[in-house]
């Protein structure tokens, strides 16, 4: 695990899209992504785990999905919406946390949605279709 202090001053960091920073991404996967572009702020060489800040693109749809590990989002602007329903599920100052292999979605997003974004490890995406 990683034994360094780190510090990271988030205004100095560009926003990448999250296709070029998650590496080994399918050709599903990226298409998942493109809508996602993220600040990294912190990422583990030994176990993966990562954090970044998270900003979303006006529109952007994300499928019924999983992932191969736990992953938490703390949202700092907007809101997260069921996509069939429009019920809102997460919203500015709530943290949530999928553990592995919970399946989740679909979802849309506020156009000014943030959040900062913590995995466990490498993530993987798996959509499911109904």
């Amino acid at each position: 695990m990683g034994t360094k202090v780190v510090k990271v001053n988030e205004n100095d960091l560009e926003w990448k899209s999250a296709v070029g920073l998650m590496a080994g991404l399918n050709d599903e996967e990226q298409k998942l992504y493109e809508g996602v572009m993220m600040r990294p702020l912190y990422e583990d060489d030994e176990t993966g785990r990562f954090i970044a800040r998270v900003w979303i693109k006006a529109g952007y749809r994300e499928p019924k999905h999983k992932h191969n590990l736990g992953h938490g989002i703390y949202v700092l602007k907007g809101a997260i919406y069921d996509a069939d329903t429009g019920e809102t599920l997460v919203s500015e100052g709530t943290y949530w946390y999928a553990p592995a292999g919970d399946v989740h979605g679909p979802f849309a997003f506020t156009p000014d949605y943030q959040a900062i974004f913590m995995a466990d490890g490498p993530i993987d995406t798996t959509i499911i279709y109904d």
